[in-house]
């Protein structure tokens, strides 16, 4: 699904402005940002998804990619 418009530009902005905290601080959260939690598991991840797809939101990694279909159906020499 592609996205036009203003949409795109506001995540984009969200990333940018996580980024830029990041770099000056060593900690992404700042002023109208969803608060972004230290990561300590696959359950600390953060969602930069536009609006229309959930939106920034704390996300956990493991559900949002089915980790656990995938790990159940991977050849063992991959484990």
């Amino acid at each position: 699904m592609a996205l036009a418009g203003a949409e795109p530009a506001r995540a984009a902005d969200g990333m940018i402005r996580y980024w830029t905290n990041f770099a000056r601080r060593g900690d992404p959260n700042g002023s109208g940002l969803p608060p972004w939690k230290q990561f300590k598991s696959s359950a600390d991840v953060q969602s930069l998804a536009p609006a229309s797809q959930g939106g920034i939101r704390p996300v956990d990694l493991s559900g949002e990619h089915q980790c656990s279909f995938w790990n159940a159906t991977r050849p063992d020499g991959l484990r």
